[in-house]
């Protein structure tokens, strides 16, 4: 709660949403049928906090995502 209190307040005009960077992403890839990529947490908002693993719907396309990392890195696997 405090860590997305802190998110809204100080960091939410700067910096995108990692939803939004994962849509822009395999937007981009032209929807693949998997992809892996990498965000850094200091260069994104963590709108998904706390999901290690979930559905994900893009333009009518469903992803299974799955989070791996360490505490101060945020990656996104598909």
């Amino acid at each position: 709660m405090l860590i997305s209190l802190y998110n809204h307040l100080f960091r939410s005009k700067v910096l995108p949403q990692a939803s939004e960077v994962l849509r822009y992403h395999i937007r981009q890839r032209n929807y693949p049928l998997w992809t892996s990529y990498f965000i850094a947490q200091y260069d994104c908002l963590n709108d998904q906090f706390g999901q290690s693993h979930f559905e994900f719907d893009i333009d009518g396309r469903n992803y299974h995502i799955l989070r791996t990392g360490k505490k101060q890195n945020t990656p996104f696997l598909l």
